[in-house]
């Protein structure tokens, strides 16, 4: 797999008597030893080594490594460097790193006396047999692009690097490509790719094919399809068996990743990111992004109710009246409240419908009461007035209450004057009505109600009849 696959990229130099300085590209996490002892002093020495870094765990430490010379522990992947120069400047001492990748291994002995040199205070050092500095070889005299061949210096094609003194070029490690001449390889932008030696990043992610199934991929991928596996993306991780794409856990804030990582790197000191980062950026208010504001080194997400509106806030503005900020933190605008719909509940943070017998029209903090005489059902942006034969006892009402029988009213958006009283009139002897009646109906010919209130008409007896709208028993006559 790429991501483990320990890339011997040059063959064996011929024995060569120049030594590299001890270097560290930062932006490409690329290594460089001019000779590490593996084994103590009766194990190998290597020259001309060039590895790529896991992590730094300590600089300038007590526990000095041995004078002279890089020391390496294979078990735990755990690299000794007394003098390291780093990006071409600042030079550390003391300092141990974990290593991931072994790129290139220019050569080895079993001292450094038997590959012509001794080692003094620092891998930089080295003397001849006689005590003189050594002389630089010809490849030596091969800028950093460049390397020996045929008696001149060649530069390096695209996709390759070198330091200076080289006699070979090596291919730039994954998710870095490089130009032709180059003396460092460039990392690929968040959510590019690139294999090894690649001079040019793609979209495209890298993927290992053969016998794979939905649970058998490596930590850092993911099963993509028929028998392969796709790297996670930047800003993500995986353990091993990842079975989507959705597998692939986003990084935390403060926290990031390349391309096909099986954990997440925490951000050094004064540094920091967001969630799903590729990278971590110095810590300042500008960096913080819209939603966020920058409080002790840190961007924090605008609470409830409030928001940012651009990069590089320093605090979060309150919602305006009728406004809410959504039911998530970080909001970087409010959104006004659509009619029918109002902050209900404090924070500014949710418009939510408006309940039954109240309404809004929009951009409005609060839901207002139907007036007396008027409904309304949950959501509404209006209130309605009661029919004809309904009233309502109060304001705020959900539902109109019907006239009771053997009254009327026959006006709109009527309500009460005082709780319990209805509004509603009284049909009078020689009339009746249902429940819910805007007028009261006579009785018809033959019938009677002989007081007022009545809800139904009294037939009169047999062989007898009555005008139309009789109040009185006496209007009956024999037929």
């Amino acid at each position: 797999m790429f991501k483990y696959f320990v890339a011997i990229l040059m063959s064996v130099f011929a024995m060569t008597s120049s030594f590299a300085d001890d270097s560290y590209d930062p932006e490409t996490g690329i290594l460089t030893v001019g000779i590490v002892n593996i084994g103590g002093t009766t194990g190998t020495f290597y020259t001309n080594v060039i590895v790529t870094v896991d992590a730094i765990l300590v600089i300038n430490s007590a526990n000095r490594p041995p004078p002279g010379y890089d020391t390496y522990d294979p078990a735990t992947k755990k690299l000794g460097i007394p003098t390291v120069i780093v990006g071409g400047g600042t030079t550390y001492t003391n300092v141990y790193v974990t290593i991931g990748n072994i790129i290139a291994v220019g050569g080895k002995c079993e001292t450094p006396e038997a590959c012509g040199v001794t080692v003094a205070s620092s891998p930089s050092i080295a003397t001849g047999s006689g005590g003189s500095t050594f002389a630089a070889s010809t490849a030596s005299s091969c800028t950093a692009g460049t390397y020996f061949s045929n008696s001149s210096c060649v530069s390096c094609a695209a996709g390759q690097f070198s330091a200076a003194g080289s006699s070979s070029c090596f291919s730039c490690p994954e998710n870095t490509t490089s130009t032709a001449g180059a003396s460092t390889c460039i990392k690929c932008s968040s959510g590019t790719y690139a294999a090894p030696g690649s001079s040019s990043c793609s979209s495209t992610s890298p993927t290992l094919t053969g016998t794979y199934t939905p649970s058998s991929c490596a930590a850092g991928y993911y099963y993509a399809s028929a028998y392969v596996c796709a790297y996670c993306p930047s800003g993500t991780f995986s353990a091993a068996g990842a079975t989507s794409v959705s597998s692939c856990t986003t990084c935390p804030a403060n926290t990031y990743s390349v391309n096909g990582a099986s954990s997440c790197t925490s951000c050094a000191a004064g540094t920091t990111s967001q969630a799903g980062a590729s990278s971590c950026t110095s810590t300042s208010a500008s960096y913080c992004k819209a939603g966020t504001y920058y409080k002790n080194s840190t961007c924090i997400p605008c609470a409830l109710g409030t928001y940012s509106s651009a990069a590089g806030a320093i605090s979060c503005t309150s919602c305006s009246s009728g406004s809410a900020s959504g039911a998530s933190a970080g909001a970087s605008s409010c959104t006004s409240c659509a009619a029918g719909t109002a902050l209900l509940y404090s924070g500014n943070a949710v418009c939510q419908y408006c309940g039954a017998g109240s309404y809004s029209a929009g951009g409005a903090s609060r839901c207002s009461a139907c007036p007396d005489g008027k409904t309304s059902t949950a959501g509404a942006t209006t209130c309605t007035s009661c029919a004809a034969g309904t009233y309502t006892s109060s304001s705020g009402a959900s539902s109109c209450t019907a006239c009771a029988a053997g009254t009327y009213m026959p006006y709109t958006g009527t309500y009460s004057l005082s709780s319990g009283v209805s509004p509603c009139g009284v049909c009078s002897a020689g009339k009746f009505s249902t429940a819910g009646a805007s007028t009261c109906t006579s009785c018809a010919a033959g019938t009677y109600s002989s007081s007022s209130g009545a809800s139904s008409c009294t037939a009169c007896a047999a062989g007898k009849t009555s005008p139309a709208g009789s109040s009185n028993v006496s209007q009956c006559y024999s037929i």
